[in-house]
């Protein structure tokens, strides 16, 4: 079962779970670690490899609260099983590191996914 500070690689950036499923919809929120560059808007939160192992020594990355989305955990799960989905490594952040993250994002987040926090 998947739960909050997991992380998977979608779309050639990893993901991180950052919310318990909500009961009624079983949606879970995820956003993902972008490198923090001139081209980047989500400068919010940035975390270095203090704050989780898989970023790389001196490589400025950044939360994508821009591209946070809300995604049913079912789902998640089954494309993880069938390897759609693959695992990060390390597969959780430090719970220091999701609670940064969950604080940025009260702030940061429009309304509709700010609920689901």
């Amino acid at each position: 079962m998947l739960t909050p500070g997991q992380a998977f690689w979608r779309i050639d950036h990893p993901w991180i779970i950052i919310t318990d499923p909500i009961p009624q919809s079983g949606k879970v929120l995820c956003v993902n670690l972008t490198t923090l560059d001139e081209d980047c808007v989500d400068d919010q939160c940035i975390l270095s490899s203090a704050d989780y192992a898989w970023i790389k020594r001196d490589h400025p990355t950044a939360v994508a609260f821009s591209y946070a989305q809300s995604y049913d955990i079912e789902k998640l799960e089954s494309a993880i099983q069938k390897g759609l989905l693959k695992p990060v490594t390390p597969p959780k952040i430090p719970s220091g590191t999701l609670r940064k993250i969950r604080e940025v994002a009260h702030s940061v987040l429009d309304a509709e996914l700010r609920a689901l926090l």
